[in-house]
């Protein structure tokens, strides 16, 4: 799994998000699918952290372009390894993908306050390694402490081309976090097929219990692969 911090990508532990400053949290992540909702209560977007919040999944695509603000400090990161036309997460340690030697890429998503028509709806903002490394970066060089309360711009200019996220400013008064890490990790996983955090959890608790189901469903993939391939 890969860690990113500062508009860099290092390799890190298994089952830590990246955070853009000096914090980051115990917890992995999912596959990418066009819309989710991660509960059926509505979203509420206001200046304190709510428990569930429905959570939809933007994926920039060719002649796209999205703007909003983001939401969360936390940038959701994580390794993912393509099988039998799907991505699967990478558990890290015992990952029978990687002892397959097949590769693997960072993917990561930002909560983000998203402005659709004359409304605003949070959503999880699907990020590249490159697109994140960029927003970071500049991000860092206008000074700002974080990601959260910057708004953006998104865009991609042609289908399979490189996705660009610009930050275009920053407001102070959405800086705080709209939803709770763990609300924003449930619905990643939910898309992945993992188990989502159960009442009392920890982001450290709930992370041992996914990682153990991501590295079983990886198993059945790779085996299946390998049976397909030969």
């Amino acid at each position: 799994m890969f860690l990113a911090f500062g508009g860099t990508v290092v390799r890190g532990t298994l089952g830590r998000a990246a955070w853009y400053g000096d914090a980051d949290v115990d917890a992995v992540a999912g596959r990418v699918v066009s819309e989710y909702y991660a509960s059926r209560s509505g979203a509420v977007i206001g200046e304190m952290p709510v428990r569930r919040v429905r959570l939809g999944v933007l994926k920039v695509r060719s002649g796209m372009m999205a703007e909003g603000v983001i939401r969360l400090r936390a940038v959701l990161g994580f390794q993912v390894h393509w099988l039998l036309k799907r991505s699967y997460m990478c558990p890290g340690e015992d990952c029978a993908a990687c002892f397959q030697g097949v590769g693997s890429r960072w993917n990561g998503f930002v909560v983000a306050r998203v402005d659709i028509g004359q409304a605003h709806e949070l959503r999880l903002l699907e990020l590249s390694a490159s697109a994140y490394e960029r927003l970071a970066g500049l991000v860092k060089m206008e000074g700002w402490p974080d990601l959260a309360g910057v708004r953006f711009r998104a865009t991609r200019s042609r289908a399979k081309g490189v996705l660009v996220v610009d930050p275009l400013s920053r407001d102070e008064r959405l800086s705080g976090s709209a939803v709770e890490p763990l609300s924003a990790w449930e619905a990643v996983a939910t898309l992945y097929g993992l188990p989502v955090p159960a009442p009392g959890d920890t982001l450290g608790s709930w992370e041992t219990r996914a990682r153990v189901a991501a590295a079983r469903l990886i198993a059945v993939a790779a085996e299946a692969a390998s049976r397909e391939s030969a």
